[in-house]
Order: C-alpha cells, then structure tokens, then sequence
C-alpha cells in the first residue's frame, strides 16, 4: 500500500503503470524499475 504512495510522489509514476508483486518469502520489501 505505501509503497505505491511512495512510488507515485517521489517518481512521479502514475498509479496505472505501478505493478504490484509480492514475493512468497518478503525477501524483497519493495523495488522499483524504470525506463
């Protein structure tokens, strides 16, 4: 939840293009991609 918050202010990234994965074993708290 706060991450796509996070993601969309401080990148500018629209809600439509943020992607939600959620890893089985939260090895990975949160990661970002960019073009």
């Amino acid at each position: 939840g706060l991450e796509v918050i996070e993601a969309h202010y401080l990148f500018g990234a629209e809600y439509d293009n943020i992607e939600i994965v959620i890893h089985p074993q939260s090895i990975i708290h949160s990661m970002i991609e960019t073009q």
